[in-house]
């Protein structure tokens, strides 16, 4: 590996000229622009590498930070994660993702690799509402879409109770008496949430509420299909709506419904490629995935430069399928 003090004695300078001029600490020196461009030149003629870790050693600061996402299929993270990489690039951080796959004891493994490798700062999804982030020491962290019981760590999360009762409640005046929810972890913070807003809903318009009514662990397109079928066919369940969890199973629950000769309305959250298509046939709720993204990474940045961070409530966007559906917009 080429050191810098290889590269002094090639060009019979000394080392500290050498690091200054790698570093980047020009100011007050008077170097000729001539030294400069041989040093660089030669760096990278020779192949040097900076070598970050032992720079992370002397000021503490690793330039680096990390997105810990719990599923790495959905779309939803996907985009996130492309919008936190844009605003770090812009302050000239190196981005580390990592992916739970909705696994606790992953998602502490992954912490605890995170702290050895000295990252500024972390950007979560928490696996768990009560279990996760239980040993946070040394680490800087924000959470976005789910947060932790009993933690001060700052969130940027949405209204997940207030969505989906007003979700429901567009279900029930469509006639809904009786919908079924396809959730994903019992654990996650947006799901318990969810449900609240779910019951709360159903029990104010004396439609009534069963916990059979709640399929959860539903988190591709092949098992929200087997999750329909079997109600239907093995539980005996009776439905005349669904909302999802996650948009990104719909098309499971389409397949179902398809072969099953059911005609329901549908709702779920967060866009998904081809929302366009199925806008004027379901209720979709949204949230603004860039806004949330820069959020985060603004009050993570508040965190790395020793500020205080802020917690965020965003609202969630009701695509409108018809007016009548929504009449407190119509008009």
């Amino acid at each position: 590996m080429v050191t810098m003090k290889d590269i002094a004695e090639k060009l019979n300078i000394s080392r500290c000229t050498v690091s200054n001029i790698l570093n980047g600490k020009l100011e007050n020196k008077s170097y000729k622009k001539e030294t400069i461009d041989l040093v660089l030149a030669t760096a990278d003629e020779m192949g040097y590498v900076s070598n970050t870790i032992a720079q992370s050693l002397k000021t503490g600061v690793t330039k680096t930070i990390a997105v810990v996402v719990p599923d790495f299929a959905n779309p939803y993270y996907i985009n996130i994660v492309k919008e936190i990489e844009q605003a770090a690039a812009e302050d000239d951080y190196n981005l580390i993702i990592c992916i739970a796959e909705e696994k606790l004891e992953k998602e502490n493994k992954i912490l605890t690799m995170l702290r050895s490798k000295m990252v500024d700062g972390i950007i979560i999804s928490p696996i768990s509402y009560t279990e996760s982030l239980k040993d946070i020491r040394g680490l800087k962290i924000v959470c976005f879409d789910r947060k932790v019981e009993g933690k001060e760590i700052p969130y940027i999360i949405s209204d997940n109770e207030k969505a989906t009762q007003r979700m429901t409640e567009c279900m029930i005046k469509r006639g809904v008496k009786k919908p079924i929810y396809i959730a994903t972890s019992d654990q996650d913070y947006t799901i318990c949430y969810r449900i609240r807003g779910f019951r709360h809903a159903l029990e104010a318009a004396g439609c009534g509420f069963e916990e059979r009514q709640i399929c959860y662990h539903i988190y591709n397109e092949r098992q929200a299909y087997d999750c329909i079928l079997r109600l239907v066919r093995e539980q005996g369940v009776f439905f005349d709506g669904i909302i999802l969890s996650t948009n990104y199973v719909l098309y499971g629950v389409k397949q179902a419904l398809q072969e099953l000769h059911f005609d329901v309305p549908l709702g779920g959250f967060d866009d998904f490629a081809g929302s366009n298509l199925e806008k004027n046939r379901m209720l979709i709720a949204s949230w603004p995935e860039k806004e949330i993204a820069r959020m985060a990474y603004k009050q993570l940045s508040c965190l790395i430069h020793n500020k205080k961070a802020k917690s965020m409530v965003i609202p969630h966007v009701m695509w409108e399928d018809s007016e009548t559906i929504f009449p407190e917009n119509s008009g």
